[in-house]
């Protein structure tokens, strides 16, 4: 069984994805994807993160069964942030 921490809020720069050829390296297309840029320093994330993008998490939170509406796909760094990509999911 997978199970996660509490939530953690973030603020970070958020835009959609527009382009396949942004997110062909990790085999997934564009659509319902988000592109997050970070700082390098102190990034809590990997690649089986989840995220809440446009809502929060329910109360009381369940961590066995998180009700989010975003999880991370690829993580790319560069010199001083990451960019990391995340695809929509329907989970209910």
């Amino acid at each position: 069984v997978i199970t996660y921490s509490e939530p953690v809020k973030a603020s970070w720069n958020v835009g959609f994805v527009e382009s396949d050829a942004e997110v062909e390296m990790f085999g997934i297309a564009a659509q319902n994807m988000l592109r997050i840029v970070a700082p390098k320093n102190e990034f809590p994330l990997d690649e089986a993160s989840i995220l809440w993008f446009g809502r929060e998490p329910e109360t009381p939170y369940n961590p066995e069964s998180p009700r989010h509406n975003y999880a991370v796909a690829g993580i790319r760094p560069s010199l001083n942030t990451l960019v990391f990509y995340a695809r929509k999911v329907d989970v209910s």
